[in-house]
């Protein structure tokens, strides 16, 4: 593969000889801050423990191995390789090289990843986080589908400055809903690819309803389920807000590894006290997500939502 592609990702320039459709192309040259390589498939790597994923750090380079797909190696948050197995796939690549891989450089370059789906809201970012299968994409669907713009579906990259708001950065035009979301919004699943085979998770894109520059962020809701069969919805302070931000980092696990402990608490810290952080506590059986939107719109923003 020696043609190389330019993309934009979570506020980077990304050089890359494997191609990926699902990021924004720059068409002018700029300098790339990350590059992405993929060497040639590979038998058997001889990394890949019987069940389960091996990750550690070799020299600073944080490696990963995911059974049957590939090995990556994640450098200095400049650099990701990839060495594929013979029988991956290329969407089981790029699902790991999005997900786990970039996270990983995010926090190699100092940048907190938060796990969630973040809109814009009136020039400002709203980030909805909690377990996965909470429902954070299918809430950020619906707000799209009411004429709101996405940022992110999935992982939310926060950087900070000392004269304004933090900043969330956008990812790319790309949810991922699974088919029983798919349907709770009246979306057409016809024409849409899976993001793997296996699952009854499709790709949806939002092309025109993506926005692409960063934005500060206004707040961070975190959804949970609870006994009542009414919605609760209420802010928190102090260190029940840094608490949200450390629990929901992406890829929390890596952040001792790569001897990010110290650094990754200070910067929760400090973003968590310029940001406002809300709990949205929903019933067993589900939310219309709606619902939710319109409580979200009367206690943060009173109403006062704009579509752009």
């Amino acid at each position: 593969m020696d043609e190389k592609y330019l993309y934009h990702v979570y506020g980077l320039t990304v050089t890359s000889n494997l191609l990926l459709p699902e990021l924004p192309i720059i068409d002018k040259k700029v300098t790339a801050d990350v590059e992405v390589v993929i060497e040639s498939g590979h038998d058997n790597l001889g990394l890949v423990p019987a069940n389960d994923t091996e990750f550690e750090v070799l020299d600073g380079i944080l490696v990963f191995t995911i059974q049957n797909v590939a090995r990556y190696e994640v450098k200095d948050g400049c650099s990701i390789c990839i060495f594929p197995f013979l029988e991956a796939t290329f969407d089981q690549i790029r699902l790991f090289l999005l997900g786990t891989a970039f996270g990983a450089l995010l926090l190699q370059r100092g940048v907190l990843p938060i796990h969630g789906s973040a809109i814009e809201i009136n020039g400002e970012a709203l980030i909805s986080v909690g377990p996965s299968g909470i429902g954070k994409s299918t809430l950020a669907a619906a707000w799209v589908k009411q004429g709101l713009r996405l940022l992110t579906d999935d992982v939310a990259a926060v950087t900070q400055t000392d004269s304004v708001l933090p900043m969330v950065h956008p990812a790319y035009p790309q949810q991922k809903l699974w088919k029983d979301s798919l349907a709770m919004l009246e979306m057409e699943q016809m024409g849409l690819r899976k993001v793997i085979d296996d699952y009854e998770k499709y790709r949806v894109p939002v092309t025109d309803r993506f926005i692409d520059k960063p934005m500060p962020l206004r707040a961070v809701i975190k959804i949970e389920v609870g006994e009542s069969d009414e919605v609760h919805f209420f802010p928190l302070n102090g260190a029940e807000k840094l608490e949200v931000l450390i629990e929901q980092t992406y890829r929390f696990f890596l952040v001792e590894d790569l001897g990010l402990t110290a650094s990754h608490f200070l910067q929760c810290h400090s973003i968590a006290k310029q940001i406002e952080v809300y709990r949205l506590i929903r019933p067993k059986e589900g939310c219309p997500p709606e619902l939710m939107i319109e409580i979200i719109k009367n206690n943060i923003f009173q109403d006062k939502v704009v579509p752009t």
